[in-house]
């Protein structure tokens, strides 16, 4: 009986002795992942302070008055408010922390929040499309009389909003895909140095 559990036990220290040693994550990697995990916070933060006083405007624009115009406007906003909050949750869960403490992982999670990033890129430029036609649609049923109008789409106002906007939602995607070609080469190198 002893011989049978001296073999079973030597076959568990083979086992064991097989298992690949886990290098420690390098420093570096550590720190990236901690700055990118410090600007998740700050920008859903963000998110979440924008949602909040869009609620709040969309509450006040009720206030001025039971119209047709003013119930549209304030469903389409808090519409608006609820898919970008929606698609934010969304594209956050489950990239807060490695699922284990490997450089494989740490390197996985990286990556992933980077695949994130490209995605809100897009979610931003469809939101700003969606709210174009918003905004135009808007404008037909002004025409007609049926709402009240926001603004006027011929005045010089409405193309110098739609361009500064345009133009900030441009500049941001610009530096998020610029800080993210980097961080990918470094994702690369760190990798490319536990391999070596």
């Amino acid at each position: 009986m002893a011989d049978g559990n001296n073999g079973h036990w030597r076959q568990l220290e083979a086992l064991w002795q097989q298992q690949p040693v886990a290098l420690p994550v390098p420093e570096e990697l550590r720190k990236l992942v901690k700055r990118q995990a410090l600007r998740l916070r700050v920008f859903a933060g963000l998110e979440w302070c924008m949602a909040a006083l869009l609620a709040v405007y969309a509450l006040y624009s009720l206030g001025q008055g039971m119209t047709l115009s003013n119930l549209a406007w304030s469903l389409i906003l808090v519409g608006l408010v609820a898919w970008a909050l929606r698609f934010s949750i969304g594209n956050r869960r489950g990239i807060w922390h490695p699922l284990e403490e490997s450089t494989q992982a740490y390197l996985a999670l990286a990556r992933e929040r980077l695949q994130r990033k490209r995605a809100a890129i897009r979610f931003a430029w469809i939101l700003f499309a969606t709210e174009l036609a918003i905004f135009a649609l808007w404008q037909l049923l002004a025409a007609f009389g049926w709402l009240d109008p926001l603004f006027n789409l011929f005045s010089w106002r409405a193309p110098l909003t739609i361009g500064v906007i345009a133009g900030i939602l441009g500049a941001w995607s610009w530096l998020t895909s610029a800080r993210i070609r980097r961080e990918t080469l470094v994702f690369e190198q760190i990798q490319h140095n536990q391999e070596e």
